[in-house]
């Protein structure tokens, strides 16, 4: 923005950096906006519309652009946390910002099932659903998680013909990467293809695609592969080892003193999962619902969800403080003399 052009100069030493950084100081007049700010006693309140920009709106309240810094100095609440989202960036950050996995439990977790660790359900050799654990939320029985999205099966449809050496086996698209898989070739026919790493990330089922015969008669051969859920129902154990993060290496089973498990009632998208509880200006993070599980709302409480709590952060961005023409032109006068004194 063009006015922070108006300010001095100053030199900063980043980190370990030889030779200083020269920006604009802003932090200088912190002090002076605040005291402006105190002595100003006309105020109006105004809603920020979607997609409202500030120098559309300084233009639109004071006949210029070029007011819009104003708006930044007399709302601490926007210096801070910036601009309010318009109502399409908000849905992009719901996205980026909780794009997980919610597992409520109303078991107890402590001692167990840690961040970091992968947890799965049965069989173990070959489960539908593995994740790792991002985080615990003891108080609302929450545990955050990204399921890992990999190759679980790979099925062939053509053994080709005229194979002399196992072929490559490898996957394209699907969003994801790091799958591996070897191929077995018996009488120049691809028998099996094992799956080596399931990799991670898989929206889709990749397309499998394996190299050429050597032989110039022989056949190509094809097949097909399938991913894991990123999806886990109600009512259902999941289950950990300190063995390892591979659920193929729990060979105990659920039965060994090395497996922990944990009963699940709830799985819901991240966004979906509860933020906090209000009640007028009554605000609680954890569960008052003694006879219930812990996703149930608190009786007389209304759920706040990580969505709806974000949005309703934006909605108060959007309330801010302005000022009269008049008014905002005497800031303007104020604040390019002290700017010409520094």
């Amino acid at each position: 923005m063009s006015y922070f052009r108006n300010f001095p100069l100053t030199t900063y030493q980043f980190g370990n950096k030889s030779d200083p950084a020269l920006f604009h100081n802003i932090t200088a007049y912190i002090d002076i906006i605040d005291r402006l700010n105190d002595n100003i006693q006309v105020y109006s309140e105004y809603t920020i519309q979607n997609g409202e920009r500030p120098d559309v709106l300084s233009q639109r309240l004071y006949n210029t652009p070029d007011y819009y810094w104003m708006f930044y100095l007399l709302n601490e609440k926007i210096r801070i946390q910036g601009w309010p989202l318009t109502q399409k960036e908000l849905y992009s950050k719901v996205k980026e910002y909780y794009p997980n996995k919610v597992l409520i439990s109303s078991a107890l977790m402590h001692g167990k099932f840690y961040i970091g660790d992968t947890i799965a359900v049965e069989p173990f050799n070959d489960p539908t659903f593995k994740a790792k654990i991002l985080e615990k939320n003891y108080d609302l029985g929450h545990i955050t998680v990204k399921p890992i999205r990999e190759v679980r099966s790979i099925t062939i449809t053509d053994g080709g013909a005229g194979y002399t050496e196992d072929p490559t086996v490898t996957f394209e698209g699907g969003d994801g990467s790091g799958a591996k898989a070897t191929a077995t070739v018996v009488n120049g026919v691809i028998t099996n293809i094992r799956i080596d790493e399931g990799g991670d990330d898989y929206t889709t089922a990749p397309t499998v695609v394996i190299s050429n015969p050597k032989s110039s008669d022989g056949t190509l051969a094809s097949a097909t592969c399938t991913v894991s859920s990123n999806s886990l129902g109600s009512n259902t154990t999941v289950y950990s080892s300190t063995v390892s993060k591979n659920p193929n290496d729990w060979t105990g089973g659920v039965s060994s003193p090395d497996t922990t498990s944990l009963s699940i009632h709830t799985t819901v998208d991240q966004h979906e999962a509860t933020h906090h509880w209000e009640s007028g200006n009554d605000y609680i993070d954890l569960n008052r619902n003694a006879g219930g599980g812990v996703d149930n709302v608190a009786p007389g409480y209304t759920e706040i969800t990580n969505q709806k709590n974000l949005f309703n952060v934006n909605e108060d961005l959007s309330r801010i403080r302005i000022v009269s023409p008049a008014v905002a032109r005497q800031i303007n006068i104020e604040f390019q003399k002290l700017l010409s004194r520094a």
